[in-house]
C-alpha cells in the first residue's frame, strides 16, 4: 500500500485557473489526510494611487496593499475550508515567485507543489516560457501542473519514461498521488527519427532490424517496469519519435486525466532551443501533468 501524501503546498495568483488549482489540491488534501497550505508571491509590491484622490498624491502603500491581499487569501482560504471541511493554512510572501515557492515548499516540508498551468503562447513561451514553467524548472519538489477542473480524483495516469532511475521514481510518486488510477506506461525511441546516410551509417535493412530489436527490448523494459511498480497489468507503448509529442497525443487518445513524467533540469535557453519533454507537456497537454524533479 502506498504512503499517502502527508503536506501539500498550493499557489495561486487569484486567477480562475488558480481557483481549479486550489481545488485539486483540497481534494487530495481531504483524500490524503495531508495537511494543506496556501501561498501567494509577489514578485514586487508596487505603488498604486489612491482611488478617488482627485490630485493624485495619495499612495497605497506596501503595507496595506499586503494587509488587502492576506484578507482576499483568507476569504479563499476559507472558502476552501467550508467546501471542504479541512483546515488550511494561508500566507503571502513578497520575492520571486518560484524562489518563494521553494523556500516556502521547504520550510513546509512539503511532499506536492500544485500550481495551475498558465502563460505565454507560441514562441515566447517556447523561449521564455510561462510562470508555470519557470516554476517547475527550477522546483526541489515534486510539481502537479493543473489544467482542469477538479470535479473527481484522477482515474487514468499516463506514465512516461525512459528507464533511468529519475523516471522509476516519478513514476513510483505518481501511483503514491492516484494509487486507484488506471496506467498507461509509454516509452518513445527517439532515434528512429535520425537517419544517417547509407555510406556512413547503416543500410535501411540494418537499420530497421536495429530499430525492431530495441522495440523488444524496450517493450520488456516496459513489462518489467509495471511488475515492480506492481502494475502488472498495465498498458503499455512503445514509440517511434519524440517523447515530447507522443506523451501529449497518447494521453490525448487514451483519454488520460494526468501525465506523469521525470523532470531532468534544463536552463531556460536548453528547454527553448533543444527542448523538453516536461516543458513541452505543460505547454500542450489538455490534461493535469506531474512533474517529479531529480534528486541530486
Amino acid at each position: 500500500m502506498s504512503t499517502p501524501l502527508q503536506r501539500i503546498l498550493a499557489a495561486t495568483d487569484f486567477s480562475p485557473q488558480a481557483w481549479q488549482a486550489l481545488e485539486r489540491a483540497a481534494r487530495l488534501a481531504k483524500t490524503h489526510g495531508a495537511e494543506l497550505a496556501l501561498l501567494h508571491a509577489f514578485e514586487h509590491v508596487p505603488l498604486i494611487p489612491a482611488w478617488g484622490d482627485p490630485g493624485g498624491g495619495a499612495w497605497v502603500d506596501e503595507e496595506a496593499l499586503l494587509d488587502s491581499t492576506r484578507a482576499h487569501l483568507e476569504r479563499v482560504r476559507d472558502n476552501l475550508t467550508e467546501t471542504y471541511g479541512i483546515p488550511i493554512k494561508a500566507s503571502v510572501e513578497v520575492g520571486a515567485v518560484h524562489r518563494q515557492i521553494n523556500a516556502r515548499a521547504d520550510g513546509f516540508g512539503a511532499d506536492l507543489v500544485v500550481i495551475a498551468a498558465s502563460g505565454a503562447s507560441g514562441l515566447a513561451r517556447r523561449l521564455f516560457g510561462s510562470s508555470a514553467q519557470s516554476i517547475v524548472r527550477t522546483a526541489r519538489h515534486p510539481v502537479l501542473v493543473v489544467r482542469r477542473p477538479a470535479d473527481s480524483d484522477y482515474r487514468r495516469i499516463m506514465i512516461g519514461t525512459d528507464f533511468s532511475e529519475d523516471a522509476e521514481r516519478a513514476a513510483n510518486f505518481a501511483l503514491r498521488l492516484a494509487p486507484d488510477a488506471a496506467v498507461s506506461l509509454s516509452h518513445s525511441l527517439e532515434q528512429s527519427t535520425v537517419r544517417i546516410p547509407a555510406p556512413l551509417g547503416l543500410e535501411d535493412n540494418e537499420r530497421e532490424a536495429h530499430l525492431a530489436r530495441a522495440r523488444t527490448i524496450a517493450a520488456q523494459g516496459l513489462a518489467e517496469l509495471a511488475d515492480r511498480l506492481g502494475r502488472g497489468q498495465a498498458e503499455t507503448r512503445v514509440f517511434d519519435g519524440h517523447a515530447s509529442q507522443n506523451l501529449v497525443e497518447w494521453a490525448a487518445t487514451w483519454n488520460a486525466d494526468l501525465i506523469a513524467i521525470g523532470a531532468h533540469g534544463k536552463s531556460r535557453l536548453e528547454a527553448g532551443l533543444i527542448g523538453s519533454t516536461s516543458l513541452h507537456a505543460i505547454s500542450d497537454a489538455g490534461c493535469d501533468v506531474l512533474v517529479t524533479p531529480r534528486i541530486e
